[in-house]
């Protein structure tokens, strides 16, 4: 069935969204991602990332390789991004960027560490259970 957003539903309840054919990019179809999904979109490099990281909820970006948190932080000029990823106490680091960036934090770190930034944001007040985006990119 269809609905007026051309949205077809099939019977798992799963949602496929049918992009006009003018859309080059995610973002041509919306501003934020939608909580609590699974975004299958079939391709890489469609601009979900950019979507998560323009978005202005607190996001943390699950990423399977440093070079890719590397790669968009240091596309980053105005130094809105975060790269956790290594050993080492990263709590000061995170601590510092959340006192300048607490409205919408954007912090990209690798599978493995979210764990450790969820530990630290826990511990400096923030809950990174309700109050942040997970985002785990491909």
């Amino acid at each position: 069935m269809k609905n007026q957003t051309n949205d077809d539903y099939n019977e798992m309840g799963d949602i496929t969204h049918i992009a006009p054919a003018e859309a080059k990019y995610l973002r041509d179809l919306m501003s934020e991602l939608p909580a609590n999904y699974v975004l299958n979109k079939g391709m890489t490099g469609c601009g979900a990332t950019t979507v998560a990281l323009e978005q202005p909820s607190p996001t943390i970006i699950a990423m399977p390789f440093v070079g890719l948190i590397q790669n968009k932080t240091g596309q980053d000029r105005d130094g809105r991004l975060l790269g956790i990823y290594g050993d080492g106490d990263k709590g000061q680091e995170i601590a510092e960027y959340m006192k300048s960036h607490s409205q919408s934090p954007k912090i990209l770190t690798t599978y493995n560490s979210v764990p450790k930034v969820c530990s630290i944001l826990s511990s400096l007040g923030y809950d990174p259970y309700s109050s942040f985006f997970l985002v785990i990119d491909e």
